[in-house]
């Protein structure tokens, strides 16, 4: 090979390298541009979800979270009588909004007496005292009917025709 086209052969080679770098430079640098330019929408839409996410927490705790107060009233709708062993009851207290639990066994051996269909809104009296009136935001019944005992539970979101809790028929 003569030194000439040794010579051309190797500028033809530099130029080809330096076209190379040049356009693979260009590529880098758009995939650059693309790359920072979807990286901003990313955060820009990490942010609005953040955002909407804030919001949505902050409507949902600035309502009750739990439903308020409703007497406590229990409806027999059966044809036996039934009897009322316990009531436990979760409710919110009127002064500073605390949740309290009532419990009637820490009153004794209390129960209610629930004749064939009848609606009764419970509460317990002590000693001419008011200790529970009968509010409720959860509560459960241990019940006897038949001979034989179950267990109700509900809320005050559950409340159907002023009944709270049903004893069905």
């Amino acid at each position: 090979m003569t030194e000439n086209h040794k010579g051309s052969t190797s500028a033809v080679a530099c130029g080809f390298a330096l076209a190379l770098a040049v356009i693979s430079f260009g590529i880098a640098a758009f995939l650059l541009v693309h790359l920072q330019s979807a990286h901003a929408a990313a955060v820009t839409s990490h942010e609005t979800l953040m955002d909407y996410r804030t919001a949505m927490t902050r409507s949902a705790l600035s309502r009750p979270v739990l439903p308020e107060n409703v007497p406590l009233t229990v409806c027999n709708q059966g044809a036996q009588p039934a009897e009322l062993l316990g009531v436990v009851s979760s409710f919110r207290d009127p002064g500073t909004s605390a949740m309290r639990t009532f419990n009637s066994s820490s009153f004794g051996n209390h129960s209610w007496q629930l004749p064939p269909h009848s609606r009764q809104t419970l509460r317990l009296e002590q000693d001419g005292a008011t200790v529970w009136d009968g509010s409720t935001v959860f509560f459960a019944l241990e019940l006897r009917r038949d001979g034989k005992d179950s267990l109700q539970t509900g809320d005050a979101s559950r409340v159907s025709d002023g009944c709270a809790a049903v004893i069905p028929g």
